[in-house]
C-alpha cells in the first residue's frame, strides 16, 4: 500500500487551554484554497475531538495556582502538567479513532496554548515549578484585590470603564 498523497493528509491544530476550572484540548482542521486574491486559510473544528479535565486550578481567596493536586481515583499527587498531557492524549485518541476508518490521515501541524489571563509561576533552575506558594493568578478574589478593583472603578466614568474593557477585556 502506498503512503497517502499530500491531498489526503489533514493538517490539524491542537488548541490547549489551561483555565482556572479545567484544562481543555480541541482539534481543528486547517485547509487552504485558492481564490482570485490568493490563498485562503480556513480552520474548522474536528467534530467530537476535544476533551476537558475538570479541576480547580486556582485556590480561592489566595490566587495561588495549584501546581499539584491529589488524584481523585488513586490519591496520588499529580502535577497540573500531567492533566495537560492527559487532555492532549484524550483528544489525540479521539482524532485517531476518527481517522482510523477513513481514506485520509492527519498530521498535527501546530499547537496553540493559552493559560490563565495573567499568572506567575516560580520555577527552579531546570524550569520545574517549585510549588503552590511560588504562584499567583489573576483569578484570585482576595479582599485586597477586591478593594483595589473597587477603587479603580470609583475613579473611572462609565464611559472610561467601557473603553478600558474594550482595550483589555477586564
Amino acid at each position: 500500500m502506498s503512503p497517502p498523497s499530500e491531498q489526503e493528509v489533514d493538517r490539524l491544530i491542537l488548541a490547549i487551554d489551561v483555565g482556572s476550572s479545567s484544562i481543555r484540548c480541541s482539534a481543528y482542521r486547517m485547509a487552504t484554497s485558492d481564490d482570485d486574491k490568493g490563498n485562503v486559510l480556513t480552520v474548522s473544528s474536528v467534530e467530537g475531538c476535544s476533551s476537558s479535565i475538570k479541576m480547580q486550578a486556582v485556590q480561592p481567596n489566595t490566587g495561588k495556582i495549584r501546581i499539584y493536586r491529589n488524584d481523585d481515583e488513586s490519591g496520588k499527587e499529580m502535577c497540573i502538567l500531567d492533566d495537560v498531557d492527559g487532555s492532549v492524549d484524550m483528544t489525540l485518541a479521539k482524532v485517531r479513532a476518527k481517522y482510523c476508518n477513513s481514506n485520509s490521515s492527519f498530521i498535527v501541524s501546530a499547537v496553540a496554548f493559552s493559560t490563565f489571563v495573567m499568572n506567575l509561576v516560580g520555577v527552579d533552575r531546570d524550569g520545574r515549578p517549585v510549588g503552590n506558594d511560588a504562584t499567583l493568578s489573576y483569578a484570585c478574589n482576595t479582599p485586597e484585590v477586591a478593594r483595589e478593583c473597587a477603587a479603580i472603578r470609583g475613579k473611572l466614568t462609565k464611559e472610561a470603564l467601557g473603553q478600558m474593557y474594550q482595550r483589555t477585556g477586564a
